[in-house]
């Protein structure tokens, strides 16, 4: 929480539609200041629905959404990165046919707004700097397009590209779909150190175990409600959790 007691976001009764489907029902929950929110469910549960809500990129049908003490339930999807809430999205989403380099210049273009964020190119430079030390590999690859990269260095250049953007509010959809065991432990634990150093992560992950395992708060939802919520580790030895979602008896 901040100093005067608000969550960094704040989601209230929030509905979302498509056509004649709902597919998200008065959901409420808080991400407090420098927490790790893991939100988890089954496929079509609702999850990718919240956060693309979130970010407006897909219209809301009732609710309201607060990010640090203001509300931007209205707000435009192209001015939340300008102040800090950045998604990496379902897909990794990278500029397939841009180098990897270019990808992550692009990551800081919100840095230079009308919220006090601007930075100069000595920034940018650090910036770079300390994603390349913590994503070595992408060192390797600054030249080549991001679009002939394995899908675990993709998955890498997203979070790196977003990050260049400095996010208060980091939003990852599904960033461990498709990747092998070993990659999916590294992605596990760059997300484990980026809430480390004071980003406020929400979680999105089909991984139950291990995003419950990393996180601060986890929140269950099913067919588009929430319907539990406790602490990851409350949630690892939930009897329901463990049967829906671990594949224990």
């Amino acid at each position: 929480m901040s100093p005067n007691g608000e969550a960094l976001l704040s989601v209230s009764g929030l509905s979302v539609a498509y056509g004649g489907v709902q597919a998200v029902r008065h959901v409420s929950f808080d991400v407090p200041h420098r927490g790790l929110v893991a939100l988890i469910g089954a496929n079509g549960a609702g999850k990718s629905s919240i956060l693309r809500a979130l970010c407006g990129l897909t219209p809301k049908a009732s609710g309201e959404i607060r990010y640090d003490g203001q509300s931007i339930t209205q707000t435009s999807a192209s001015e939340l990165p300008g102040r800090g809430l950045i998604l990496v999205p379902e897909g990794r989403g990278v500029f397939r046919r841009m180098t990897v380099l270019e990808n992550l210049r692009l990551g800081a273009y919100c840095r230079e707004d009308n919220w006090g964020r601007t930075s100069s190119k000595a920034d940018l430079q650090t910036d770079l700097d300390a994603q390349l030390e913590s994503f070595p590999r992408l060192r390797e690859r600054l030249a080549q397009l991001a679009g002939t990269l394995s899908g675990g260095e993709q998955q890498m250049l997203a979070i790196a590209r977003a990050l260049m953007g400095r996010p208060r509010l980091l939003l990852l959809d599904e960033p461990s779909m498709g990747l092998s065991p070993i990659l999916v432990d590294q992605v596990f634990e760059k997300v484990r150190a980026i809430a480390a150093e004071g980003t406020t992560i929400l979680l999105v992950e089909q991984n139950a175990r291990m995003a419950l395992e990393i996180a601060s708060l986890g929140l269950v939802l099913e067919s588009g409600q929430l319907t539990l919520q406790g602490s990851g580790e409350e949630l690892l030895k939930s009897a329901q959790v463990r049967a829906a979602y671990l594949g224990e008896e």
